[in-house]
This record gives C-alpha cells, structure tokens and sequence, in this order.
C-alpha cells in the first residue's frame, strides 16, 4: 500500500490545535546528537517537549535525520528533524488523529527511504556494494 498525503496531518495542524488548547503553553527542542564526518554533520538527532501553560510537561518525542538522505535534507536537514521531533511529541500528547500517529512529514520521509533503498539494491552489480548496503556504508 502506497502512502497517501491525505491520510496523514502535517505537523503544522497539530500545532495549530495545541495552540487553540494551549495558548499559553509552549514547545522547546533541543539538539541532543550531532554525528561528524569529516568535520561536517552528517546526522541529527532532536528532541522536542510540549508543555502546558503552567509549564507541565505533556509529552516528548525524538527524531533522526540523515543530511542528505532527500532533496531537503540536503539543505536544511536540521530543521527537519525538529519539524519531526515536534511532531512526535505532538503525537504523544494526543494530537494525532487515531491510528494515525506518525505525521505526513514522517510518512513521506519513511516512503523516500523505501524507494531509495529500492533503487539503491536495484543499481548494485556486485556483492561488495550489497554488503556495504546492508551494513549502512555509503558506498
């Protein structure tokens, strides 16, 4: 079953709903790990906590991105994982609809992830390139 967009809710509208029942409440992220190549980041990884007006914590959530596993990655890989991050904690605060927890950001990202990989084991023509698939080497 392919991924539909219109089952799924942006991150934007969750956060449009905590806000109408939570004014006063805010949302903080926080970046937790950052993987180096070379000096440059190849990964984060972002935590994210929705609190109620009197500073209650209602949920956290957590999220990973790959600098350059998508076109937006490629840019702003860091923004993205927060947008994720927020989207967990969202959900575990109960703003997703029903069985419908991960949000369309996430959904899209798992679909890219699946074609990538896809196309990547397609392209290999020899054992070593599958090996290093597997084991997560870029190649």
């Amino acid at each position: 079953m392919r991924f539909n967009p219109a089952d799924y809710e942006p991150v934007e509208d969750r956060l449009r709903r905590f806000w109408a029942d939570h004014p006063e409440g805010h949302v903080t992220t926080s970046l937790v790990h950052v993987e180096r190549l070379e000096g440059r980041p190849v990964q984060y990884v972002v935590q994210a906590s929705v609190h109620a007006a009197e500073g209650r914590l209602l949920a956290t959530g957590y999220a990973e991105e790959m600098v350059g596993s998508s076109n937006v990655n490629k840019t702003s890989a860091l923004e993205n994982c927060e947008t994720s991050a927020i989207g967990r904690a969202l959900a575990n605060a109960n703003y997703a609809p029903k069985g419908k927890r991960p949000s369309r950001e996430e959904m899209a990202k798992a679909e890219r992830a699946t074609d990538d990989g896809l196309a990547l084991v397609a392209a290999a023509t020899t054992e070593d390139e599958l090996r290093a698939l597997w084991s997560h080497t870029e190649l």
